[in-house]
């Protein structure tokens, strides 16, 4: 339901010390002493709510101050808008105190060049300073065995492996591509006798990439690797001055290097990267908080 200003003004919550406390006292004198304004603040408020509601909440009989019925259902309301109030403030007391704590989670090397990690260190350092994070970088194998054993609260994985115990949830498509310093294009048999730079998990692209290129192909290790660096930066730069060759994923491209081109045409090579978790687990709510901030990057 969509709301405007006019609704937030039809009746004014400022007002409802003043009312609730004279429904007590059934005395305006007595209302102002015990909420510290005046007595003629108290009947100002009052008639503020009899205004917005267009109805009288007290009447005058002899001395005595009775409440209205329409006086009645206001003090009514009111108390279900306190107790809603009292169990609103509860609620995210308990879902503060349930962000503090670790997250676990592991990815294999080939996801540490994705800037989705990064961005996710700036969101928790903004947003969740609470929380702490625990980031592994293991193999698929030790990575689906950890969150099986629920070791770890969930895994980023490049392949899907038919495991009942394990829940998938797509995180992102990832297209991987060849680049090279010019815009020369080449064989995918061409592009493998080339001088190759590598870097932490560069093979598991490289298989990936091959299955779906090539009926058969050379091991990682019989490539020729003229250089490996720890940082996808470095890895650009070698590119870049013509030392050889790369696989990346193609987002990458675009973030560090304008003068490097793709070098393999053909059918593009997709992969689904996942985020795995123990099936049927019921994740706290810092968990649920950071996989829903990854999520979110798509």
């Amino acid at each position: 339901m969509a709301y405007s200003m006019q609704n937030f003004e039809q009746l004014n919550s400022k007002y409802f010390e003043a009312f609730w406390v004279a429904c007590e006292t059934l005395n305006f004198t007595k209302t102002a002493k015990i909420i510290h304004i005046t007595q003629s603040a108290v009947t100002q408020q009052i008639k503020k709510l009899e205004t917005q509601l267009q109805a009288q909440l007290f009447v005058r009989a002899q001395k005595n101050l009775y409440l209205t019925p329409a006086g009645k259902k206001l003090r009514a309301f009111i108390a279900n808008y306190l107790d809603n109030v009292a169990e609103l403030v509860s609620e995210i007391k308990e879902q503060q105190a349930a962000l503090c704590g670790k997250v676990r989670y592991a990815m294999p090397e080939s996801c540490l060049i994705s800037p989705h990690f990064s961005q996710l260190l700036q969101y928790q350092q903004q947003h969740l300073p609470q929380v702490q994070l625990q980031v592994e970088v293991n193999t698929l194998d030790v990575i689906y065995e950890k969150v099986a054993h629920y070791e770890i609260d969930f895994g980023f994985v490049t392949s899907r492996y038919n495991i009942q115990a394990v829940e998938f949830t797509s995180f992102c498509e990832e297209e991987y591509i060849w680049i090279a310093h010019g815009s020369r294009k080449l064989s995918a048999q061409k592009i493998l006798q080339q001088p190759m730079i590598a870097y932490p998990g560069m093979e598991v692209l490289y298989e990936i990439w091959c299955k779906q290129k090539l009926p058969s192909y050379p091991a990682f290790s019989q490539l020729k690797i003229v250089g490996k660096i720890n940082h996808l930066q470095g890895v650009m730069d070698m590119v870049s001055s013509g030392m050889g060759i790369t696989l990346i994923p193609k987002h990458c491209l675009q973030k560090y290097h304008k003068n490097l081109s793709q070098i393999c045409s053909g059918k593009k090579v997709m992969n689904t990267i996942y985020i795995i978790t123990l099936e049927n687990l019921q994740q706290t709510i810092r968990v649920r908080e950071i996989i829903n901030v990854f999520l979110g990057m798509h």
